[in-house]
């Protein structure tokens, strides 16, 4: 199996094969409050790596100046609807706009980072 064609979904083992380029992973996470605060940003996405975020094994979405955002169903579902697929070759080089939701958390509303389109100029 070609690796740009490896399944990015929250299925873990989907996850074992994908490539992990650490040039693009020095940013940090990208925050709710931080998009809360400036407003929706466009971002393009470099890369794709696996990680453990809240103690799951996820897709980790890596932008062209380096801050990171773990797939979670709700975001994979937003991304699929853009790039037609989750597979590296159809999510690497998308633009996606950041915004951020009101959601329901464990411990009531929270906000989160959502995926849409990107605003074409």
């Amino acid at each position: 199996m070609n690796m740009d064609d490896t399944d990015i979904g929250t299925n873990e083992a989907s996850l074992a094969p994908l490539g992990e380029d650490e040039r693009f992973s020095a940013g940090g996470f990208v925050k709710a409050d931080d998009i809360a605060e400036t407003g929706p940003e466009d971002v393009t996405i470099v890369n794709v790596r696996k990680g453990v975020f809240d103690g799951k094994v996820k897709a980790i979405l890596i932008f062209e100046d380096g801050r990171e955002l773990a797939l979670n169903p709700t975001r994979e579902k937003q991304l699929k609807a853009i790039a037609g697929q989750l597979t590296l070759s159809a999510v690497r080089g998308v633009s996606v706009r950041l915004t951020v939701a009101r959601v329901q958390g464990p411990n009531g509303k929270v906000n989160s980072v959502q995926i849409g389109k990107a605003v074409a100029f």
